[in-house]
C-alpha cells in the first residue's frame, strides 16, 4: 500500500510499507511492533495504518521518559 495524499502531505500511513519507510524500519519491524501494541497503529480492515502525528508523539513520549529516567540516576 502506499501514502494517502492530498494537496499537503496527510498524516494517515496506510500498510506497513508506507509506515516502515516513513520510520526507516524493516516491514517486519513494523509488523511485530503492530502485533504487540507497541507503536500507535490501527486496522482499516485488513489494513494497518497508523498517523504521522500519532508516531511522532509516541517517539517524543518515550524520549521523555528516557531522558527523565537518566537524570534519577546517581
Amino acid at each position: 500500500m502506499s501514502v494517502a495524499r492530498d494537496d499537503k502531505q496527510s498524516d494517515l500511513l496506510t500498510g506497513v510499507a508506507a509506515i516502515a519507510e516513513h520510520l526507516d524500519w524493516p516491514e517486519r519491524r513494523v509488523l511485530y511492533q503492530h502485533e504487540k501494541g507497541l507503536i500507535p497503529t490501527f486496522r482499516q480492515g485488513r489494513l494497518i495504518c497508523a498517523l504521522r502525528s500519532a508516531l511522532a508523539e509516541h517517539f517524543a513520549e518515550q524520549t521523555r521518559a528516557a531522558r527523565a529516567g537518566s537524570d534519577a540516576k546517581p
